[in-house]
């Protein structure tokens, strides 16, 4: 075994194979190119050339990183140990960092590096090495050297192990995102680390303390082998645990929405009565008037209202103070559009303006401090204004088709282990643009998600160019068709070998 290990190469180019899946590469560089113009057209009237320069900057970053990883096998990255603690430990660090200083992003030599999408990539790449094709081997080889040397005897991984280090290594991440108050980020790694958890079909393992009787290899004077009872670590499967996790989950839901519904029904009673105060005290006279207490006004009544909503959802668990204000916005389409609903309003005015075929490139008039977050969050809505409804369905074909055409990929190999990489790399892309399209046509609350490839940020960019390179890595070994079809090797023909009959002298006579 540890002889096939060390034949095998860990590293190798794959210049034979080409550089992978060019409708793949085609695809993701078609949005690159298209988020490049969007974030021209939006921020040229501020910053002139200054934001789109840098993100160009970003996104000839990430593709030397994307060469880099395509060139690399993906075999290499299942066994990357020393990579996978490295991004582990940067990812920890720099959430712990944001933690203690209440910050989104950290600044390091004048760049601002956010480092949940560091934890989104990281998330992948342990899935890569826990449930990767050489993790058995891996675990094999150390094994061997755990008999030969005495400290791998008490420190080696194991196969279960590795998949309960995922488990806890995605647990801990999700709590430090949420202790740094970034929602999207908390709800994109539960939700990747769920996905890949229910593709993997529940080979996830946790383990418990058991007592039992361990052998000491010690014998008494009688010849009765002595034993010792010690706590030994078991491994059980998670299978119930995941379906309790899930009931769990959607009964917090239910109990959260209900009580968001409950707190909307006492402010719009509460304005109803202050629109009836209102309406009889407009109908005194002047002279009944002086006796009567003036209602409050309509800037009052908002802030009122505000204050009412922050007294009945302050025992509301995980969620700070502004997102409960963009929940019950979202909840309550009452409120007054100049205070906590001006973006999301501002958003669907942009949308609406746009029409079925826009008002043209570099025409959008929201974007000018109407709709706010226009280049990150809300640059969906700046789309649909200056390019209609064609161009956001060309946008959202787009993101199908790259999504379809890495699950292709992932399809075409049998081995879970093997298409983790590509499944878990396309869905996390479609989610992210799943939440981010919904958030702009006010189907969910602001999460403050941003668009893949679109929304402006260094660290998302050069991680989602990251991930397609792992991708082109994988889709090296994998033929397929412009339909997504496996090309299958061509079988050569047997040819029939025809016998010629031997002659003899006395027939030929």
């Amino acid at each position: 075994m540890q002889d096939a290990m060390t034949r095998r190469k860990w590293w190798r180019l794959n210049f034979v194979n080409g550089f992978g899946d060019p409708i793949y590469a085609i695809l993701t560089y078609a949005l690159v190119v298209f988020g490049l113009a969007v974030q021209l057209s939006v921020t040229f009237h501020t910053d002139g050339y200054k934001a789109v320069g840098s993100q160009l900057v970003y996104v000839v970053i990430g593709t030397v990183l994307m060469v880099i990883l395509s060139m690399i096998s993906y075999q290499a990255l299942n066994l990357s140990m020393l990579v996978e603690l490295f991004s582990t430990a940067m990812a920890m660090s720099l959430l712990l960092v944001c933690v203690v200083t209440g910050l989104r992003a950290v600044r390091i030599a004048g760049v601002f590096i956010q480092p949940s999408e560091i934890a989104k990539f990281s998330v992948i790449l342990s899935a890569t090495f826990c449930f990767g094709q050489r993790a058995r081997d891996l675990c094999s080889m150390l094994a061997i050297k755990a008999q030969q040397r005495r400290f791998f005897r008490w420190f080696h991984p194991t196969e279960k192990g590795l998949q309960f280090y995922f488990l806890l290594k995605c647990i801990v991440y999700a709590v430090l995102t949420a202790a740094e108050s970034h929602l999207s980020g908390f709800l994109i790694i539960i939700f990747l680390t769920y996905a890949i958890l229910i593709f993997m079909k529940y080979q996830f393992h946790f383990p418990y303390f058991k007592k039992m009787r361990v052998r000491t290899g010690k014998f008494t004077p009688d010849g009765k082998e002595i034993h010792q009872i010690r706590y030994v670590i078991r491994y059980k499967r998670l299978k119930h645990a995941v379906k309790v996790v899930t009931a769990l989950a959607l009964v917090l839901l239910s109990v959260v929405l209900v009580v968001f519904y409950r707190a909307t029904r006492v402010v719009k009673a509460d304005r109803a009565a202050w629109q009836e105060q209102r309406t009889a005290y407009s109908a005194l006279s002047d002279e009944e008037k002086e006796g009567v207490q003036r209602p409050r006004s309509a800037d009052e009544q908002n802030l009122h209202e505000q204050d009412l909503y922050d007294e009945l959802l302050r025992h509301v668990p995980l969620i700070s103070g502004y997102q409960k204000a963009r929940i019950y916005s979202w909840m309550d389409r009452g409120l007054s559009p100049n205070d906590v609903r001006l973006q999301q309003t501002q958003t669907i005015y942009a949308i609406a303006s746009g029409g079925l075929a826009g008002k043209g490139y570099l025409n959008s008039l929201q974007k000018y401090s109407w709709v706010t977050q226009a280049e990150n969050d809300m640059v969906f809505s700046i789309i649909c204004e200056e390019t209609g409804i064609w161009g956001a369905a060309l946008l959202m074909l787009l993101f199908v088709l790259l999504t379809w055409r890495g699950m292709r990929i992932a399809g075409y190999f049998r081995s879970r282990n093997t298409c983790i990489i590509p499944f878990a790399v396309s869905f996390h892309i479609a989610l992210q643009a799943i939440l981010n399209i919904a958030v702009c046509l006010e189907f969910i609350p602001n999460t403050g998600v941003s668009l893949p490839f679109i929304s402006q940020g260094g660290s998302s960019i050069i991680m989602l160019l990251c991930e397609v390179g792992m991708v082109l890595s994988v889709s090296s070994d994998a033929r397929i068709d412009l339909l997504g079809r496996p090309i299958r090797a061509s079988k050569t023909k047997k040819t029939k070998t025809v016998r010629t009959p031997v002659v003899t002298e006395d027939q030929a006579s």
